[in-house]
């Protein structure tokens, strides 16, 4: 996954996304014991984009979600490594439509990130302490 950096040269992600008619997507950050972290930014929202920018390390979980007609989806990913600007990830869980194998102590950053991907022109962070 590509990175970008903070103005110091920090690697980062953003929270993303939103819901559009009767679709949607979202991208998620979660520390490495999958609670919400401080975002570094939080810029003005525009529907369905950039919410918020978080200072990633390895450890630290990234969780994508979407919906469409036929369900609910999401995956969990752990940074495994950050190799200059690309983030080497994991897949720790997946869930869909009720069913999976998402640890419990991610399930709130699933949650949120499903959540997000319903919000209809989605303008607001979902998942930062």
């Amino acid at each position: 996954m590509q990175v970008k950096r903070s103005k110091s040269g920090l690697p980062t992600l953003t929270e993303c996304g939103g819901g559009a008619t009767s679709t949607g997507s979202a991208q998620i950050i979660a520390g490495t014991d999958g609670r919400p972290v401080k975002p570094q930014f939080i810029p003005r929202g525009y529907s369905n984009g950039d919410h918020a920018t978080f200072v990633i390390e390895p450890g630290m979980h990234v969780v994508e979600a979407s919906h469409d007609r036929h369900g609910e989806r999401a995956t969990v990913h752990r940074i495994a490594r950050i190799n200059g600007d690309e983030a080497v990830l994991e897949t720790v869980a997946e869930y869909e439509n009720g069913d999976g194998n998402v640890p419990p102590s991610l399930q709130d950053a699933v949650d949120a990130a499903i959540a997000k991907a319903h919000h209809y022109h989605c303008r607001d962070v979902h998942f930062a302490a």
